[in-house]
């Protein structure tokens, strides 16, 4: 706004010196007059120059600020379009993983439910062999206890006849 009103002000001076010549039109002028005109002329220039100045700085400053904006604006949507395939390619993995989790549940589960019947069927056939260990050597007890008891009866019988 200063430069603007600078600027302003640098063209009113000048007009009203140019104002003042052209009223002037066929008279002459002292040399005073000359002088104060050309240094009023000399300021109004000298200020139209700094408000030029200002006036350019400050296109340049704006165009300047404009290419940033511009530039902001690429990089925004290059990162908007990069975080958009990120995502997609994020829920691609997402999904990818799920199914392969699903798939290793549902194995586990096939898994499992094969053990428990091996293990199952490991503890009846287990149990089945343990029994019929159990029941041979409970013959075998009976057995030994028999012929114990026999082999008892015989030494009797020998001695019996030994001392007959």
């Amino acid at each position: 706004l200063r430069d603007k009103w600078e600027a302003e002000m640098a063209e009113k001076t000048q007009f009203e010196v140019e104002l003042q010549l052209s009223a002037r039109g066929g008279q002459k002028m002292t040399e005073q007059e000359r002088r104060e005109m050309s240094v009023q002329l000399s300021r109004a220039k000298t200020a139209a120059q700094k408000a030029e100045a200002s006036a350019r700085q400050a296109q340049e400053k704006k165009d300047g600020l404009e290419l940033e904006v511009e530039t902001l604006k690429s990089e925004l949507e290059e990162t908007a379009i990069r975080n958009d395939l990120d995502m997609e390619r994020l829920r691609d993995q997402i999904a990818e993983v799920t199914s392969e989790r699903d798939a290793l549940s549902a194995e586990l589960g096939e898994k499992s439910q094969t053990l428990d019947r091996v293990q199952s069927e490991q503890g009846a056939s287990t149990e089945n062999k343990t029994r019929h260990l159990e029941e041979q050597v409970e013959s075998l007890n009976f057995r030994l206890s028999e012929t114990q008891t026999m082999l008892r009866e015989a030494k009797s019988g020998l001695k019996r006849e030994a001392k007959a």
